[in-house]
This record gives structure tokens, C-alpha cells and sequence, in this order.
């Protein structure tokens, strides 16, 4: 429960919601003041008092500003501070989900929403999600929509199955979030695993080749983006070498952390036929520029933004997401790191020099 916490947290840290021109200002406001309480809290205790201190405030900020672009961001941060407890009646998070319900089931920016509740064990993702489904008509909304249901059912089932079978797991969560909470996620757990399998199958039928497959084996899709020149670069132009895409961003730690072992890797590997490309999901490209010229990192970096492109177009869900392709282009491995990430990309570039050897996996 302290991981979803500040999980939570990460995500608010990342700018994940794109504030709008009118209001805008307010929510800032209001977003560095919560960030300025919550940074100073004790403990657990503490942090979550400040989270319910928050909510009703964004919640009136958004019914104030109802017309207004920055409503839907107000509304999702309500939505990421209601904790994972269920959303009671009248609650600021049972109110924003109404609003989101009557009122955002049509913007295409709802799916975002649904992948941040689908970690809450109390249906309110199923709940949002069959209005999308009924009343949005993008077909690849829709599909997004299934998708993070599907990847947070699979996992709530997984871990009810780990808290039936794993006693020390259960009391760590047990005194973190609560015994309630978490019989409700034992009690949740088959339903939860069926209704996984059930939206697994309309991903494979009615949405089948809305997305792309990104699984080992498969050759990866085109990736269209810009380098730091601002010139137009392509994935399919590094044919010919073991790739290794770096999907990260300047604010995120665990992608921060792996810049040594990357520049020991690069070194390494130099007149091979091998390349790191670092894609960067920072809202701006300064902010990327700015970075490198404190922190050298001498290898191929391109500018994506924090929306659109590959993170859209490749349903990244989190940084680092990594992927190594060999010379073909073809996925052989996914999210490795360290040593992991040195053992692949040498495997596959024996194979390369052993051509008749069947590829690793």
C-alpha cells in the first residue's frame, strides 16, 4: 500500500494531466501548496491526512471552474488523493467520478483516468469504464480503456492469490492499509480474475490490431521522432545494429539512476554494431538539452514530449520501458537493465556474427 501511495504521488510529480489555458493557474496554485505539505510530512499517517485535506479543495475548484479546461485536471487530482480505500458516498472521490461519468465519458483524455483508478480495488475503474464504452465512439479510447482494466485486473487477482498464500505478505499490507481493505481485496480476487479473462477476449476480438504487437518475436513497429536538431529521425534506419530503446524522462529516478551503467555499456561496446537510443518524454526539449549538458550522456538521444508518438503509439505505462531489438529490428527482450540489459545485447550480437544460430530470446 506505502508503493501505491507513492506511486500516486509519482505520477502527480510527473505533470501526468496537461493543465488548460483558463483556470490553469489556480489548480498550480493549489498543486504547489499540496506539494509543499506533503513533502514536509512525517509518516504515512501523516502524508494521507494532507492527501483528504486536498481533495475537496481541488474538487471545489473544478465545480467552480465546470466550463473551463483545467475542471478535468482539478477532477484527477481529486481522483489520484482519494486513496485506496472505497470512495464513500458523498466523498470528494465518489463526486469527481460522477462529474467524470456525466460529463468526460466522450474526452479522449478520460483513459488516463481509468488507468489511475483500475489500481483501486473497489470497481470504480469497471464502473468508469462501461460509461466510456457506451458513450465514447473512438474506437482506439475504447480500446485503451479495456486494456488498463485487463492489466489491473490481472494484477489485484495476482496479488489476492499472494495475500491468501503469503502470511508475512498479508500482515505488511494488513498494517499499512488496513484489514478491511485488504479482505475486501482477497474477497475481490476471483471476480477479479474473471472478469480479467472476460476483457482479455474483447481485446483479441473487437479491438484486434488496434494496437501493435509489442511482444518478443515480433518485428517492432516503425517509431517516427525528432532528434535534438529538430530534424526527423526513424527507427527503421538502424537496421543493421542490436538496438537498445531507452523510453525515459529527466525527472524520473530509476532512469536517472541507470546513466552510469548506460555510458559503461556504450564504451564498452564502441565500432560495434550496436546502438542506445534515449527517448525522452519531457514535456520540453530544454528541459532535456539542459540536463545532458550537466549530465554527458553520449549516445543517441530523441525528443518525444510527454504525449503522443511512441508513448502513445506503444501504450507506455511507465519509465524506464525498454526495448532490445536485434539487427532485424525484432523485439528480443524487454525491460532488462544492468547486467541483464549487457547479457542481451552480447547475445545478440553473437548472434549476428553466427547467423544460422536461432536468435536468443
Amino acid at each position: 500500500m506505502r508503493r501505491m501511495m507513492a506511486g500516486v504521488v509519482v505520477l502527480l510529480l510527473a505533470g501526468g494531466f496537461a493543465l488548460g489555458e483558463d483556470g490553469a493557474e489556480a489548480v498550480t496554485k493549489l498543486r504547489g501548496e499540496f506539494f509543499t505539505e506533503y513533502r514536509a510530512a512525517k509518516d504515512t499517517k501523516d502524508r494521507k491526512e494532507v492527501m483528504e485535506k486536498y481533495a475537496p479543495r481541488f474538487l471545489e475548484l473544478a465545480q467552480k471552474n465546470a466550463k473551463d479546461k483545467s475542471a478535468f485536471d482539478a477532477l484527477s487530482w481529486v481522483i489520484q488523493l482519494s486513496g485506496q480505500s472505497k470512495l464513500a458516498k458523498d466523498s470528494p472521490g465518489a463526486k469527481a467520478l460522477a462529474i467524470l461519468e456525466k460529463d468526460y465519458a466522450k474526452d479522449k483524455r478520460i483513459t488516463s483516468l481509468v488507468s489511475v483508478l483500475a489500481s483501486r480495488s473497489d470497481g470504480s475503474a469497471e464502473k468508469l469504464a462501461k460509461v466510456v464504452l457506451a458513450n465514447n465512439p473512438d474506437r482506439k479510447v475504447q480500446a485503451k480503456v479495456v486494456k488498463a482494466l485487463v492489466t489491473s485486473l490481472e494484477q489485484q487477482a495476482k496479488t489476492a492469490e499472494k495475500l491468501e498464500s503469503d502470511e508475512k505478505f498479508r500482515e505488511l499490507v494488513e498494517k499499512n492499509a488496513g484489514k478491511d481493505l485488504v479482505k475486501q481485496m482477497i474477497d475481490n480476487g476471483p471476480k477479479n480474475k474473471k472478469s480479467a479473462e472476460m476483457y482479455s477476449k474483447m481485446l483479441a476480438t473487437k479491438y484486434a490490431g488496434v494496437f501493435p504487437d509489442l511482444s518478443v518475436g515480433k518485428k517492432a513497429p516503425e517509431v517516427i521522432s525528432k532528434d535534438l536538431d529538430g530534424k526527423e529521425v526513424k527507427l527503421s534506419q538502424y537496421r543493421g545494429k542490436v538496438v537498445v530503446l531507452d523510453i525515459w524522462a529527466t525527472w524520473c529516478g530509476p532512469c536517472v539512476a541507470m546513466i552510469p551503467h548506460e555510458k559503461e555499456l556504450v564504451k564498452k561496446l564502441e565500432g560495434k554494431p550496436f546502438t542506445l537510443i534515449s527517448i525522452s518524454a519531457d514535456a520540453k526539449k530544454e528541459t532535456l538539452t539542459k540536463f545532458l549538458e550537466k549530465t554527458p550522456m553520449p549516445w543517441t538521444h530523441w525528443h518525444n514530449g510527454s504525449t503522443g508518438g511512441i508513448l502513445e503509439d506503444w501504450e507506455v505505462q511507465f519509465f524506464p520501458t525498454i526495448y532490445v531489438l536485434d539487427h532485424k529490428g525484432v523485439i528480443r527482450y524487454k525491460n532488462v537493465r544492468g547486467k541483464a540489459m549487457d547479457e542481451a545485447v552480447e547475445k545478440l550480437l553473437k548472434d549476428m556474427d553466427n547467423p544460422k544460430k536461432e536468435p536468443s530470446r
